[in-house]
């Protein structure tokens, strides 16, 4: 049979009174709709009210001929409302665009009904930062800092454009705020329609069914990035039950290292912590992964560990890091080995002394720890001279930084002698010890430096040349970094002597450079420069050793964090608290101590535009990450108040 070229006969017989005229014109139309949809949207309040008719006996029908209608007419909103609305005769099984434009429009309107819900708004307001500057209209800060909240950096600033959290169309999903009638935004529902009982239900029916035939096909994944988007962790939660049963149904592929429970854990994980941008989500999503890990009895250790890092819980990384002791297995105290490891590198210094102080305590480490004492106050009296050999021995510096923390013993802990050497090793991994003897380690023995090329660049200009001077001074430091090859600057004392003001500075830091990590030996090597009581020399010396000790012992708190403050806080020149304040940031990154953080403040408000800038800085490195609200606001207003551009 031809196709039919004209619906004007056909469309006629939605007027008739009979309904069996009515049904055949539907039934026609609803074949040929892609063809004749022109002539049919003319009568598409004929077919509207066929369907709003309750005793109508084809009502489900009318309401897929007003979907198509629609859906052609590119009034996508309503197509899926009526799509909704014919019920069964909408088939999700038939591939074709209509059917994949309407499943996608449901999509995305249940993941906007979905996130209004109260009970599904997982993240909660962001601290608001009490200043006293002036706001404009929009009540934000008249200047940049009004652009996006500090404290929450991803959570109400504009998202990226991978996130799948950042599209800005609210034209294109329904919104729940029309069901009360008021459309406010272009391309919303009118109210009489989207406030139907029986569309929300109908919808949720339509999610439920696209979801059992992804877990039918294998294809948890989808489900998975719907359920991120719609914030909702009970469909999450269902999705990785259900890849677990189906698993435990079907049995484990051959050569599956992983079951689909836990393959698909690790694949929210990685959404979670590399698309997910807000904040509020991302904790609700680690710690619903968090609590599925720990009810395996066999889990991803480092899952678990990445989880524990994310959402700051030390005690449950103690508690995680005894647990692994405690088995007693070569494997176990590997793995616990390496989850130390991967903790210093993710985790502040805050973070990990907490970690370090729930671990139970030996015998060994509550005794009086005199003799490390011994050791650093006999090195910080040696007289020595700028002359002398810098560096020295590193077995003798771990020895001395391992013992710089004293902490409570549990005098009722009783551990066995192999758990007793694992949870020292495992205090030696959290206090950076071993990566940084590896690194040394690392750098020594693969130094290539050409000292030739360093020898002709300090011989083609006169010395005497700050600006090249300080150039020379840096390319040698970056060059040798972490090295502790000094042999540039001992060879080459009568050039360095040639520095003055800031180029001294840089020159005396530059060694902190170099010896990054030479823990035992980080006092003795700057003993020439650092201040000393009625002893005169360049503040500039002494403020650039100041900062090279805490290049020595950057993000490792150690004695040293309490010898540069003590010499901050004595210090009057402002050279020597600019160096100062600069070792103490980076000795004390992401400590989040208020006491250093005091002191930094104190100088701050001199409004000295030297130290000022450096005591900024500091200020910022102590306070890294810890999202201090009273640090934000200090260093908010006093940015507005001082009229120092460097500060």
């Amino acid at each position: 049979m031809p196709g039919l070229t004209s619906a004007a006969g056909i469309v006629g017989f939605l007027k008739e009174p009979e309904p069996d005229l009515q049904v055949f014109a539907l039934r026609i139309l609803n074949d040929e709709i892609d063809s004749l949809w022109t002539e049919v949207a003319g009568s598409i309040q004929d077919i509207e009210g066929l369907y709003e008719d309750v005793n109508f006996p084809e009502r489900e029908l009318a309401a897929l001929v007003a979907a198509k209608v629609y859906y052609n007419l590119q009034e996508y909103n309503e197509s899926m409302i009526f799509a909704l609305g014919a019920g069964k005769l909408f088939n999700l099984d038939i591939e074709g665009e209509f059917e994949d434009t309407i499943i996608s429009k449901c999509v995305d309107t249940y993941i906007a009904l979905s996130g209004s819900t109260p009970a599904n708004a997982v993240s909660q307001p962001p601290p608001q930062l009490t200043t006293s500057f002036p706001s404009v209209a929009n009540g934000a800060s008249s200047t940049s800092a009004s652009l996006a909240s500090p404290t929450t950096p991803f959570s109400q600033s504009v998202l990226p454009s991978k996130s799948l959290l950042s599209r800005q169309d609210s034209s294109t999903a329904f919104d729940p705020g029309t069901a009360a009638g008021k459309s406010t935004l272009p391309g919303a529902l009118p109210g009489s329609i989207a406030s139907q009982s029986g569309i929300q239900k109908q919808l949720y029916a339509i999610i439920d069914e696209l979801f059992e035939r992804c877990f039918r096909s294998g294809g948890y994944r989808q489900v998975v990035g719907i359920a991120v988007e719609a914030r909702r962790l009970d469909v999450l939660r269902r999705a990785i039950l259900r890849a677990s049963e189906d698993e435990k149904k079907q049995g484990k592929a051959n050569g599956e290292k992983l079951g689909r429970g836990q393959e698909l854990m690790e694949y929210v994980l990685e959404v979670c912590m590399d698309v997910v941008q807000e904040r509020g989500l991302r904790n609700e999503l680690l710690r619903l992964i968090l609590d599925l890990l720990n009810d395996i009895p066999s889990p991803d250790y480092f899952s678990v560990a990445k989880c524990i890092v994310y959402l700051d819980k030390h005690a449950m990384a103690s508690e995680l890091l005894a647990q692994l002791v405690d088995i007693g297995d070569s494997r176990s105290l590997a793995i616990a080995y390496q989850i130390a490891f991967d903790l210093y590198d993710n985790s502040t210094q805050g973070f990990l002394k907490r970690v370090r102080e729930g671990l139970p305590q030996s015998l060994e480490e509550s005794k009086p720890q005199d003799s490390g004492s011994g050791d650093r106050t006999e090195e910080a009296n040696v007289e020595a001279r700028e002359t002398d050999q810098l560096l020295g021995e590193q077995q003798n510096g771990t020895n001395a930084s391992a013992s710089s923390t004293n902490e409570p013993y549990d005098e009722q802990s009783t551990l066995s002698p192999e758990a007793d050497k694992a949870f020292n090793a495992i205090r030696d991994i959290l206090r950076g010890i071993k990566t940084i003897e590896l690194d040394l380690e690392f750098l020594f023995r693969n130094n290539r430096t050409d000292m030739a090329i360093l020898n002709k660049v300090r011989d083609s200009l006169e010395a005497r040349n700050s600006i090249f001077h300080t150039a020379v001074t840096l390319a040698t430091a970056f060059m040798h970094a972490g090295t502790t090859n000094d042999r540039f600057f001992r060879d080459n004392l009568e050039w360095l002597g040639k520095a003055v003001n800031w180029s001294k500075f840089t020159a005396t830091a530059a060694l902190g450079v170099v010896h990054r990590g030479h823990l035992g030996q980080g006092q003795k090597l700057l003993s020439p420069y650092l201040p000393k009581d009625n002893v005169t020399t360049s503040v500039y010396s002494q403020g650039g050793s100041l900062y090279a000790l805490g290049l020595m012992y950057a993000n490792h708190e150690t004695f040293a964090l309490d010898l540069i403050r003590e010499h901050f806080k004595k210090a009057t020149e402002e050279v020597v608290q600019h160096g100062a304040a600069l070792g103490l940031g980076v000795a004390g990154m992401a400590t989040g101590d208020d006491g250093i953080y005091d002191d930094l403040k104190n100088v701050l408000y001199t409004d000295s535009a030297l130290n000022g800038e450096a005591v900024g800085i500091a200020m910022g490195l102590i306070m890294l990450g810890t999202g201090n609200i009273r640090a934000l606001e200090d260093m908010i207003q006093y940015a507005h108040d001082t009229q120092h551009e460097k500060i």
